[in-house]
């Protein structure tokens, strides 16, 4: 009869030790599980960080087409600024150019009619005088 009790106390252990090893193995499974999770976070989290990355470059990239065309925009600027101003210049000399050639022609109508007026009194005095009799 001792036989049976020790036969119960083994049962009994091996089912103990049999419930401990499917509490070892669930504890076993979760942790597999979160690894599992955490590597797929970490994965996602990589993942997430290169589009991040190309993203940045991407905007850097557009940053620096931007400073480009903008330097571009200021080069055209100044570019046009200098065409209006030699464009200005050209004007002003044309009109220059031209208000003197006026001035000249003014200045060669007003002789001629100085010259026309003065000839026109030599001849009123030249005939008063012959009128006269002063000339002969």
């Amino acid at each position: 009869m001792v036989i049976m009790p020790v036969i119960l106390l083994l049962l009994l252990l091996s089912i103990v030790f049999g419930v401990k090893l499917f509490q070892d193995m669930i504890c076993w499974n979760r942790e597999k599980s979160s690894c599992i999770i955490l590597e797929k976070q970490v994965s996602s989290l990589q993942e997430h960080m290169g589009e991040m990355e190309r993203v940045y470059s991407g905007i850097r990239g557009m940053r620096h087409d931007m400073k480009n065309t903008i330097s571009v925009i200021m080069q055209l600027a100044a570019g046009k600024e200098q065409a209006a101003k030699k464009k200005r210049r050209e004007e002003y000399a044309r009109l220059n150019e031209e208000s003197a050639l006026k001035r000249r022609l003014m200045e060669q109508e007003t002789d001629d009619r100085y010259y026309k007026d003065s000839m026109t009194k030599k001849a009123v005095s030249i005939a008063a005088y012959e009128a006269a009799g002063i000339l002969k």
